[in-house]
């Protein structure tokens, strides 16, 4: 398997199952503006995609403070490099974390077979329209292998 990074290529086994986590952190404050997380999960055998959204969601549940599912979940497409789309799942939650108010997005994508990506952008205190601007320009951009 070929992985590639911004510093780096990498020639790895086919054993090998990609759980990495990349962190991208929006502006010079602390906390950051907005930051963006993109992770990679694995469907157990039998389970259908649902099953990561749930587990995703009942994670952040059972380990944060007020939390609270916004809106209806909903459909996204996304595009791949050979110009055909892919069904995305998006939600959005809230909760409180040492104090502070987080406002998450998160997009669910398919990858075939077991293989799940998930970008997660998160905010304190409110979601803006800024936000929802940064966050669809992101989403718009991605192009799928």
């Amino acid at each position: 398997m070929q992985y590639q990074m911004n510093e780096l290529h990498l020639t790895l086994p086919e054993v090998v199952q990609d759980r990495s986590v990349n962190v991208l952190l929006f502006g010079t404050k602390q906390p950051p503006d907005f930051n963006l997380v993109i992770s990679r999960e694995f469907l157990p055998k039998g389970e259908k995609f649902e099953y990561i959204v749930k587990k995703q969601l009942d994670v952040i549940a059972g380990s944060q403070k007020d939390f609270k599912l916004i809106g209806p979940e909903r459909e996204r497409t996304v595009a791949k490099e050979d110009g055909s789309t892919v069904g995305a799942r998006e939600t959005t939650v809230t909760y409180k974390s040492n104090g502070t108010k987080f406002v998450q997005r998160h997009l669910y994508i398919p990858l075939g077979g077991p293989r799940i990506l998930i970008l997660t952008g998160t905010v304190t205190s409110a979601w803006e329209s800024p936000d929802d601007a940064m966050w669809d320009k992101l989403a718009n951009s991605i192009r799928l292998k």
